[in-house]
């Protein structure tokens, strides 16, 4: 698969996070918890849901925090080297067009 954006050194999710909070007029996240502090919330809530037999996901959950709680930098050189991929809008601009359409 391929993530698309438009620059050549890539951001990181907590940039696009914050993006995407601009974008929506919302402040950027200002607080963090470390990684095995949030690991250890979701597997509390995880056996908390289990142990209780609610119905659903829990709010947090071991995968959401494996898969989004390192640091990630985006990258398109897979596009770019693959398909010939460039650049043609900037991504405040695409989050800004992609955020009106879901409105």
């Amino acid at each position: 698969g391929y993530l698309i954006y438009d620059g050549d050194d890539g951001p990181t999710l907590e940039e696009v996070c914050a993006a995407i909070a601009r974008q929506i007029g919302a402040p950027p996240p200002t607080r963090h918890i470390s990684y095995n502090t949030a690991l250890l919330l979701a597997r509390a809530a995880e056996a908390l849901w289990r142990w209780s037999k609610r119905a659903g996901e829990p709010p947090l959950r071991t995968v959401d925090v494996k898969a989004f709680g390192l640091q990630w930098h985006f990258s398109n050189e897979k596009a770019r080297r693959e398909l010939g991929w460039t650049p043609r809008v900037p991504i405040e601009e695409g989050m800004r067009r992609a955020i009106a359409e879901l409105r």
